[in-house]
């Protein structure tokens, strides 16, 4: 059976993400940044939920206007 690829929108991607769950995961503040050392540790982490929460985040971070 072939696999059907989905293309989302930026603005459905955005609606279903769970706010703050990167942050929680990698045990950091909120309100805080994350540092670089934590989120390449993520990228390279054998759980792909988190390797897609980075790349996700990585991707929103050049959506802002700039």
């Amino acid at each position: 059976m072939a696999e059907e690829t989905v293309k989302l929108s930026k603005h459905r991607v955005a609606m279903h993400i769970n706010r703050g769950g990167l942050h929680r995961a990698l045990n950091v503040p909120e309100g805080e940044k994350i540092p670089e050392e934590k989120l390449e540790q993520a990228r390279k982490s054998t759980n792909p939920h988190l390797r897609k929460m980075v790349n996700l985040a990585d991707t929103m971070a050049s959506w802002t206007k700039k």
